[in-house]
């Protein structure tokens, strides 16, 4: 049996094609264990113009629960070997030109009008003008439908962007040499550069700013804390201990803030079990944290005590009347 290893590839973003059936060659004379550089890979490439590909190669991560694909530019640089073999996702750079097909002589044509009126007439609207040049798409260079895995700890990253042996830089954090891309590649390259740090600044800026409103609101409650806290004190406890639940629920009205869609509540309307959990679930819809949005520092202190100590006595009240 002829001697090598194999490479299995695939083209990305190609009708057929897909990581789960690729297509394999062998690479011969490469021993088992050997190193291997993208020279060897093109030597026996078996695609024409092996330069109108971006080769990216598989790296497993050294859990070896996954992998990341590395670009390779240079041929002296080494490729990664995942499992025995060299796994290979190419991106075409240079789409095939389909021949024209030969437009149909006029004998034919002629015979053929004769023979179909219909043809005839549909056979203008099938004409198109030749000085309208064709516009190709730029190469798309997104991830191709989850078929890139990862992510891996930085820390893999960068103990692989070490040199190796031969002095090359196999992984480059800031991407590969770019005088080596095609216009195209080069302009994709540095505008998700350009994006990566847009997306960095904008979440930077978007946790100072969350950070500052946090401590901000903190300060103003604190602040408030000093005024309503006497009064929210006297309201839930005596003595130390939490009221129990009627008396808070029909003294509630009294620690609430303006607008608050609180109504008093009379003691007569809280005689039975059930009366008391129907008004204590109406206290929980306007003090309960999730309906906090647009309240200002007064107001979140109130509802935050008023929320602790219905729900205190609550469970108090649960122990000797379950309902």
């Amino acid at each position: 049996m002829e001697g090598g290893i194999w490479a299995f590839y695939y083209l990305q973003s190609e009708d057929g094609e897909d990581r789960s059936h690729p297509n394999a060659y062998r690479l011969p004379g490469i021993s088992p264990g050997a190193d291997v550089t993208l020279a060897d890979v093109l030597k026996s490439f078996p695609l024409r113009n092996p330069s109108a590909f971006h080769f990216r190669f598989r790296l497993n991560s050294s859990k070896g629960n996954t992998f990341y694909w590395l670009d390779v530019t240079q041929p002296t640089q080494k490729v990664p070997v995942a499992g025995g073999r060299v796994i290979i996702k190419l991106l075409r750079l240079e789409r095939p030109q389909k021949p024209v097909s030969a437009q149909p002589s006029s004998a034919n044509s002629d015979f053929l009008s004769a023979m179909d009126p219909l043809a005839a007439r549909a056979a203008p609207a099938a004409q198109t003008s030749p000085s309208k040049s064709v516009q190709r798409d730029p190469p798309k260079f997104d991830d191709d439908n989850g078929q890139t895995v990862g992510p891996v700890t930085m820390a893999e990253m960068q103990a692989h962007s070490k040199s190796t042996s031969d002095g090359s830089n196999v992984y480059n954090p800031n991407l590969v040499d770019k005088s080596t891309k095609s216009e195209d590649v080069r302009r994709a390259m540095e505008e998700r550069e350009r994006q990566v740090q847009r997306d960095v600044e904008k979440a930077r800026d978007d946790l100072r700013k969350r950070e500052e409103a946090t401590r901000n609101m903190t300060a103003m409650k604190e602040s408030a804390n000093t005024v309503l806290g006497p009064k929210l004190k006297g309201w839930a406890e005596d003595n130390g201990r939490v009221k129990n639940i009627r008396t808070l629920l029909s003294t509630m009205h009294q620690v609430m803030w303006t607008d608050s869609k609180w109504s008093e509540v009379n003691m007569g309307k809280l005689i039975q079990p059930n009366d008391v959990k129907k008004h204590y679930r109406k206290a929980m819809i306007v003090v309960h944290p999730d309906k906090s949005g647009g309240r200002n520092a007064e107001q979140l202190l109130i509802a935050e005590r008023v929320f602790a100590a219905l729900n205190t006595a609550w469970d108090d009240f649960q122990k000797a009347n379950p309902c």
